[in-house]
């Protein structure tokens, strides 16, 4: 099989493939692009991204799919999901589409699907509940997939449930132009020219068995699934210890995670009275050199202290000098 070949297959579905074994969702997709100046949508073919495995999951539990906006956003990151793909491809006549066909196309989507995704959606907040957030004292010794195991055995109203179809394709491929005749494709592989290789893929064959699959993740643990600090939304962290998603955060030009960032930094600095002061006595001297540049004394005070006190900061990070060493130090050259 060529190279991407199996491409085609995902197509067939919703245009998502799971690779376990690195972790990641291969999700395949037609980037739809609008062009202001004549108001139209077009296609130029697919593209393939590579993410995170558990991010649909978090990208479909945040959608807020009543909103055309969120809808439409989510369409354009997962569209096969939500279609047949021939239907899509007619709206683009010669790969084109004007802005009021594809945004009634949008719509019209939206009003035939919002209510089995809102559906679907409450059923995983309910499940991650009862599993995961606020397990009833009755479940708290299960581990977590085990609490689902008892819903899957005692509920009947969970449709999720009943939706487990994947279709598991393990591809040996070549890469591309390795050749026609016998003689080309030998001298090819001895040359290292043809990349041969194999990959093991989970197709699913609906929104249900991707969830369903990726949920399970969650709760064996295997995906460390998150509630951002900032935004409140869930996201895949790349390990424990990260606590801020990197979308861009609400009204902000910024990601959450470069705020948290920040905000853990001075949250840091006042929690320490040494830090704290040192960043008061600092800005204050950079503040008088600025605005007094011809004031010799103002600036080479605060070059003195930018140079010196720099040295006693990583001294007292590092465990060589105490808090009290550090603050007596400022003190001095305030």
């Amino acid at each position: 099989m060529e190279e991407y070949a199996y491409i085609q297959t995902i197509f067939n579905y919703i245009g998502i493939a799971v690779d376990k074994k690195n972790h990641n969702e291969i999700v395949v997709n037609y980037p739809v692009f609008y062009t202001k100046k004549n108001k139209e949508y077009s296609i130029k073919g697919y593209e393939m991204n590579t993410r995170p495995f558990g991010t649909f999951f978090a990208d479909f539990i945040n959608c807020d799919f009543t909103l055309e906006t969120d809808f439409n956003n989510f369409f354009k990151k997962y569209s096969i999901s939500l279609l047949d793909l021939e239907k899509f491809k007619r709206i683009f006549k010669n790969n084109v589409c004007s802005e009021e066909t594809y945004n009634r196309f949008v719509k019209k989507l939206m009003e035939d699907n919002f209510k089995k995704l809102l559906k679907l959606q409450e059923q995983l907040d309910m499940i991650l509940d009862y599993c995961l957030i606020n397990p009833a004292p009755k479940v708290s010794k299960l581990s977590p997939i085990e609490r689902l195991y008892v819903l899957e055995r005692t509920n009947e109203t969970f449709t999720i449930f009943n939706s487990k179809k994947i279709e598991f394709v393990n591809i040996h491929y070549f890469s591309k132009d390795a050749g026609n005749s016998e003689k080309e494709v030998i001298e090819n592989l001895i040359k290292k020219k043809t990349d041969i290789g194999s990959i093991d893929l989970l197709i699913p064959h609906s929104i249900e068995s991707i969830l369903y699959m990726q949920l399970c993740d969650i709760l064996k643990d295997d995906i460390s699934f998150k509630t951002c600090k900032n935004c409140d939304r869930y996201f895949v962290a790349e390990n424990k210890r990260i606590e801020y998603c990197n979308e861009l955060a609400p009204d902000s030009n910024k990601t959450c995670r470069e705020i948290g960032r920040k905000k853990k930094y001075y949250d840091n600095i006042k929690n320490d009275k040494a830090l704290d002061l040192y960043n008061k006595v600092y800005y204050r001297k950079a503040q008088m050199s600025i605005r007094n540049p011809d004031l010799k004394n103002y600036v080479e005070d605060y070059e003195y202290f930018k140079t010196f006190g720099k040295k006693k900061l990583e001294k007292y990070k590092s465990g060589k000098i105490t808090s009290e060493e550090f603050i007596n130090w400022i003190n001095k050259n305030i």
